[in-house]
């Protein structure tokens, strides 16, 4: 159940290059948080350790805001 909380909150990441051609990741629902990697698949693959520690983090302190409302967008792209 995890991997599905996890799975569905990657699929709302927002991956788009820079100037330099760097990828962002960023999570629209927890603002400041974003990894940068050369390549999408590195950047997803940071996204989502951070999703896991932010989730593990959470369930650690009693709070469930990332679980409370997750809906089933699609990644997008700019």
């Amino acid at each position: 159940m995890f991997q599905q909380y996890v799975h569905n909150l990657l699929k709302q990441t927002i991956y788009y290059p820079d100037e330099d051609g760097v990828i962002i990741a960023e999570i629209p629902w927890k603002q400041g948080y974003f990894t940068q990697w050369e390549t999408y698949e590195e950047a997803r693959e940071m996204m989502k350790d951070l999703i896991e520690t932010l989730l593990f983090d959470e369930i650690k302190e009693g709070k469930y805001s990332l679980i409370q409302d997750l809906s089933y967008s699609e990644v997008e792209y700019a």
